[in-house]
């Protein structure tokens, strides 16, 4: 066995554990919000952790808003 001494990172919360096609209850989003300190940020705030593929999901449709925003003129 080597003498050199095993260093590990310290962490200050808990891993998350992602369970594949375990059931979660339904996304729905109570609030919404500016940045106070970046006029172009927006918050939204969810009833639970959002998946990866939820992210991406949201992700698509403000761009497809943003685009639909554009072509009407608005």
């Amino acid at each position: 066995m080597p003498d050199t001494p095993k260093t590990e990172t310290p962490h200050t919360r808990p891993a998350l554990r992602l369970v594949s096609g375990a059931k979660q209850e339904p996304l729905r989003c109570p609030a919404a919000g500016r940045d106070a300190e970046n006029e172009k940020t927006l918050c939204f705030y969810f009833n639970r952790r959002v998946t990866d593929d939820e992210m991406r999901y949201l992700h698509t449709v403000i761009r497809q808003v943003a685009l639909m925003r554009e072509i009407d003129g608005h």
